[in-house]
């Protein structure tokens, strides 16, 4: 099976810089930490909800196995088998579907192809303020000398 995901990302589009002045480059935006804390909160409640639904449908099948034990319809061995059958398959089919939530998931850079792309932005930065600098000073003997 080909990778789908690979971990290089080549971008074919240049994407234009905004044009950002000193005190928005200094300036952090203001952090919404109320936004993270409100879905963590979700998380651990469907989590907790997700644990609950899982218990239950334990007992139930437990007892659903029990009743047929006790109707003589399964032996205690066949119960057994059928109980860690269902178990081994609920969890593959819980693996699959994280496996598969995994690869639907841009994968991230590497932490070297990161920092690579840091040193790169950051260069990139240097030198458009480099070139502002010689427009300004040009556009400056230009007008000077009209």
């Amino acid at each position: 099976m080909e990778n789908q995901h690979p971990k290089i990302v080549e971008i074919t589009t240049p994407r234009t810089e905004p044009d950002i002045t000193e005190t928005q480059k200094t300036t952090p935006p203001p952090a919404d930490t109320t936004t993270t804390a409100d879905d963590a909160l979700l998380r651990a409640i469907a989590d907790a909800g997700m644990d609950l639904l899982k218990q239950a449908a334990k007992e139930r099948v437990s007892k659903f196995i029990n009743d047929l034990q006790q109707k003589g319809n399964l032996n205690p061995n066949e119960g057994k088998q059928v109980l860690e059958q269902l178990q081994r398959e609920t969890e593959l089919a819980r693996l699959r579907a994280e496996q598969q939530a995994a690869l639907a998931q841009p994968a991230a850079p590497a932490s070297r192809q990161f920092k690579k792309l840091k040193k790169k932005v950051k260069r990139l930065q240097k030198e458009v303020q480099e070139l502002r600098a010689m427009v300004l000073l040009l556009s400056n003997n230009s007008s000077g000398k009209g």
